[in-house]
């Protein structure tokens, strides 16, 4: 369901049934202060929780008519201490009054029972919790003053509000709850509404309420407070004793919701729900009042699911309502601007986006600070500021004239791999996602573009590192400007005045300033050595282009390969164990039956190598870049690819066992066959990989994400795959059995089809969307699992466990499900067919509006399951 509702507007969801028809309540809430300024929701929700420690605040019950609740604490006047008070309340002509007392407890003597003198107070709460009640009190259980024994009096506490015509004078007196604000749900006051409880209502009614239930039982306060009719919604307010300045008045806020409905019978046609302002809670305390506005509206569903959005706006009682086709077209529009995403073309320019990278990286720091700085003539003061710009790359060395001859060729806007739209309006986001995606996957290409032009990226991101931390110099900034710029001098005069400011600012300031510049500092330094790793040990100047003759020679004498290129040479067969080759570049290499047993290819780049049958046992290839590089029967057991991005590589019945994959990534990647036992990676990544007959039984993937990945027969047993993602992944035939996979998810039309599960905990899963057919769910432990339009036919589920499960929508036919716990269990709109629960725990199984025929249920618990009675089918 699509929501669209201003940030301060309050909405609940309630669902009904009336006369056995689903119904759907919407509440709109607004909590205002006393000038009428609305808060927030979020900032209203964390506000409310705290007004109310026993009843909920609202159940998004509709109401019949108007009443208004009181909240927090009695004051007395001017914050002098008194024993008793009285607090008054209205709204409009409703009115309500409590006696407030200290705290008292009774005293036993020879004349009888007394109570002792009250004590005084400066504030007491008026809620629940204050007034005739106890833990075993069944109309108040969260208050006091009630005991069993009459006689076991002696210093038990009083109640400390009452209803001025009937107080505790004994013991044993047991006066209705009083309270200004919403009754007990099992409250003497609520339960004389309630329809008739008997075995007709559980049979054909249950959960819902009976349909002979009085409207007076949704009002939740007390008669006083409720009026014929709701409110309008401007009406006076008043409470008196309820803060230090005794009375507080005000007026409701005026307002005027529109709300709007579409539903999946007529997507494109839009329905006005009418809004009636049924609650009315005043914080007198706070100065704040909340007001809930209703409408109720039958749905095909239960569940509403037939409700594909609500649209909420907002009008003031003091203009004219604009019409509902105003409030239709804003809504299609707001929609339309949701939905907008740049025109992107798929398969964009790798060349154009590396140079746009390129340009991007030199100048964005300085582009960001001029724009910081200046005004919106920017471009034209670089251009007239050319020369001192170009000073300044060379102090970085960098050479301005050669950079514009290299990358003559950026296109302008026309060229660009994408095209602006007209309307902006969510352009933004999307765009800036498909810019990251772009550079990410195109890093290790950029560096070999880099380095045909005479430069390095590492080398950059070392520069760029060893800046000195004290910022940018403004004035040196500024200075880049013409003195014939107009906003020069401004802008100069500007920042001295400020930086004169800086200068007069307490030391005590100055010092929490640096104190934050410096945890933010730390901060930076931190997440960079993360994305680029320890750049201190990288050396200066380009790659050392090596022959094979000299990486013989170095092997010889146990010589570094590190920041070294490899290109095309035939290096099959040597011996590389050991080796350091940090942040070398190996392309279009032939390494068959290479030793590389713990070489050290720390961020190494690999690109079209081969490396068939070659031994990396060990090595470490930690945020290493390989690309279409293939290793088919490769040894590399116990490698480390911490953070390696590894792409379009082949490898064919590869042994990985133990290797670890944290935080990795491989996309279209081949790993048929591949011997992946016992292998860990938290949130490493698998896109578009095709893994058919890959062994990855023990493996210790926690949140693993596979997306769009073939991997019929793929072998899982006892793998801990906690909090794992499978989204549109061909998965039938896997291998589960034993797995700990607490919190599995699995989207977008999953094949799991004659999956084997057997034993598997699956328990908190969410399944959606996806085929188990013929699965294996023997014993396996789906407690508390969401299993949300799934087809399980023909599954074997032999004794398993699915505690408080949600099988909404899903499909159980020609099914074994014998011995299976289904306690507490839910299957709403959910098929279940010629299925054998033979023996299966079916205590409260709530089976209601789901399709049930020809279920087998000799020998099953079915207390508080009403199979038999709804369906009379067994």
């Amino acid at each position: 369901m699509h929501i669209h509702k201003p940030e301060d507007a309050m909405l609940m969801l309630g669902y009904a049934s009336l006369a056995g028809k689903p119904m759907l309540t919407i509440t709109v809430g607004f909590a205002c202060d006393s000038q009428h300024e609305r808060l927030k929701e979020q900032d209203a929700w964390k506000w409310l929780v705290s007004q109310f420690p026993d009843e909920l605040f609202d159940l998004g019950e509709k109401k019949n008519r108007g009443g208004f609740g009181v909240a927090g604490s009695a004051c007395a006047p001017a914050g002098k201490a008194v024993t008793g008070l009285t607090v008054r309340a209205g709204v409009g002509k409703q009115k309500s009054h409590l006696l407030v007392q200290g705290e008292r407890y009774w005293i036993k003597g020879v004349t009888g029972w007394s109570t002792s003198a009250p004590k005084p107070f400066e504030r007491m709460p008026i809620g629940l919790a204050r007034a005739y009640g106890g833990p075993d009190w069944p109309y108040n259980p969260y208050g006091r003053g009630y005991f069993p024994d009459p006689n076991a009096g002696e210093n038990q506490p009083l109640p400390n509000i009452e209803w001025p015509a009937a107080p505790v004078l004994t013991p044993s007196d047991q006066p209705r709850t009083a309270t200004l604000g919403a009754h007990p749900v099992a409250s003497e006051h609520r339960l004389q509404w309630l329809g008739t409880l008997d075995n007709r209502w559980m049979e054909e009614r249950l959960p819902w309420l009976p349909d002979d239930t009085d409207v007076r039982w949704f009002d939740r306060f007390d008669a006083a407070q409720c009026q014929d009719g709701y409110w309008r919604g401007d009406e006076s307010w008043h409470v008196e004793n309820m803060h230090p300045q005794g009375v507080v008045r005000g007026k409701l806020p005026g307002l005027r919701p529109r709300l709007l409905m579409r539903t999946a019978g007529n997507p494109d046609r839009h329905m006005e729900l009418g809004m009636d302002l049924d609650t009315v809670w005043l914080f007198p305390n706070d100065e704040r009042i909340v007001v809930l506005y209703r409408a109720q509206v039958e749905v095909s569903r239960e569940d509403a699911k037939d409700v594909l959005g609500l649209a909420v706006f907002i009008e003031n009682l003091s203009s004219n309502p604009l019409s509902f086709e105003h409030w239709s077209q804003k809504w299609r529009h707001e929609l339309e601007q949701a939905a907008v995403v740049p025109s992107v073309v798929p398969a964009a320019d790798p060349e154009s986006l590396e140079l746009v990278q390129g340009m991007r990286k030199q100048y964005e720091e300085k582009a960001q600070a001029l724009s910081d700085a200046i005004d919106n003539k920017y471009d034209q003061a670089m251009q007239e500021g050319e020369e001192e710009a170009a000073s300044a790359l060379r102090d970085i060395g960098l050479d301005l004239e050669e950079m514009k001859s290299k990358y003559s060729n950026v296109p302008d806007e026309g060229d660009l791999p994408f095209k602006p739209p007209d309307n902006a309006a969510g352009f933004a986001a999307a765009l800036e996602a498909y810019i990251d995606e772009a550079f990410a996957t195109g890093e290790s290409e950029a560096r070999k573009h880099l380095e045909d032009i005479g430069l390095d990226l590492d080398d950059m991101k070392l520069k760029a590192q060893n800046m000195p931390d004290d910022g940018m110099d403004m004035m040196k900034v500024m200075s880049f400007l013409p003195d014939s710029h107009p906003g020069k001098q401004a802008a100069i005069d500007d920042y001295l005045a400020f930086e004169k400011e800086m200068d007069a600012l307490p030391d005590e300031i100055k010092a929490s300033h640096e104190q934050a510049k410096a945890e933010s500092d730390a901060q930076l330094r931190e997440t960079l050595a993360l994305m680029y790793g320890d750049m201190a040990d990288a050396p200066e100047g380009p790659r050392e282009r090596l022959t094979r003759e000299q990486v013989c020679a170095r092997l010889a004498g146990k010589e570094s390969l590190g920041w070294t290129e490899l290109e095309g040479l035939d290096l099959n067969g040597l011996d590389f164990s050991g080796a350091d080759m940090t942040r070398a570049v190996l392309r279009t290499c032939s390494l068959k039956n290479a030793v590389l047993s713990g070489a050290r290819l720390f961020e190494a780049q690999m690109e079209k190598c081969d490396l068939d049958e070659a031994v990396l046992a060990g090595a470490n290839c930690e945020s290493a870049q390989i690309k279409a590089c293939t290793f088919r029967n490769a040894r590399m057991e116990h490698m480390d690819l911490k953070h390696a991005r590894i792409a379009e590589c082949t490898l064919d019945y590869a042994n990985l066992e133990a290797s670890n994959w944290s935080d990795a990534q491989a996309d279209e990647c081949d790993f048929p066959g591949v011997i992946l036992k016992k292998a860990s990676g938290k949130r490493c990544q698998f896109r578009n990989c095709r893994m058919v007959g890959m062994d990855a039984s023990a493996v210790s993937l926690e949140s693993a994400v596979f997306l769009q990945c073939a991997m019929e027969g793929t072998l899982f047993s006892t793998a801990d795959m906690t909090g794992t993602t499978l989204q549109a992944c061909q998965a039938s035939r896997v291998q589960f059995d034993g797995a700990n996979m607490p919190g599995l998810r699995t989207l977008l039309d999953t094949q799991l089809s004659d999956a084997n599960m057997q034993g598997a905990n699956l328990a908190d899963a969410s399944l959606q969307d996806s085929s188990l057919l013929r699965a294996n769910l023997r014993e396996a432990c789906l407690d508390r699992a969401f299993i949300k339009a799934c087809d399980l036919t023909g599954t074997d589920a032999w004794r398993m466990k699915a505690r408080s499960a949600d099988f909404t929508d899903s499909r159980v036919a020609q099914a074994s499900w014998r011995g299976v716990n289904l306690m507490h269990a839910s299957a709403r709109k959910a098929t279940l067919v010629d299925t054998d629960l033979t023996g299966s725990n079916l205590h409260a199984f709530q089976t209601r509006t789901a399709m049930v025929q020809g279920l087998k249920l000799e020998q099953s618990l079915m207390t508080r399951c009403r199979l038999l009675q709804e369906y009379d089918r067994g």
